[in-house]
Parts: structure tokens; C-alpha cells; sequence
């Protein structure tokens, strides 16, 4: 069974949209940020790596489900648990406090 063109759509979709959650952390990371800037609820800070773990993990799932159909079986063998694995770390990262530097705090 081959991918339908709504497939590659969602897909690829959520392909491009994790890369950009890379790239805009780490560009925020490297001081840029007039591009992406990561917000949480309440306009609270994001920590970085939560959005590296989530952005890399939209990119393992969407890439994992362009695999062809017959090599498919072995890949989500590896590929699944790693997926869950690193949403599971990015979902950790989100509900820790976010920790105020002492200079800020004045």
C-alpha cells in the first residue's frame, strides 16, 4: 500500500513544523530572536531543550510514517519507543519550574 497525497500532506506538514521548532530554538539559543521566540502559557519562558526534544520528536514520527509500507515494520520497531521516549522528556522539561537567574530577580 502506498502513502496517499493527504498523507504526505499531514506528514509532511508535521515534518516541516518540527524543523522549524529546531531551527527557531536554535536560533534563539544563538541570540537570535526576532524570529521565533518561545512562549509558554502566561507568557512564561520555555525551556530550550523542550522545544529541541518536541521539535525532534515531530520530526522522528513524521518521517517514521514516510517510511515505504514494506520497510515500515522494522523501523517503528526502533522508532516508536524512541518517538515516546523523547515526548515523554520534552512533556518533563515543560512542567519543571523555570529557574530565574539571581540577576533577573532584582
Amino acid at each position: 500500500m502506498s502513502l496517499l497525497l493527504s498523507d504526505v500532506v499531514v506528514y509532511g506538514f508535521g515534518l516541516a513544523v518540527g524543523v522549524l521548532m529546531i531551527v527557531g530554538t536554535l536560533l534563539h539559543r544563538a541570540g537570535i530572536t526576532s524570529f521565533i521566540r518561545p512562549r509558554g502559557f502566561k507568557k512564561r519562558p520555555v525551556p530550550v531543550g523542550a522545544f529541541l526534544l518536541q521539535g525532534a520528536g515531530m520530526v522522528l514520527f513524521s518521517g517514521a510514517q514516510l517510511i515505504p509500507t514494506d520497510h515500515r515494520r522494522i523501523w517503528n520497531l526502533v522508532l516508536d519507543p524512541v518517538v515516546i521516549c523523547i515526548f515523554i522528556a520534552g512533556l518533563v522539561m515543560l512542567m519543571r519550574k523555570p529557574v530565574i537567574p539571581a540577576s533577573l530577580d532584582r
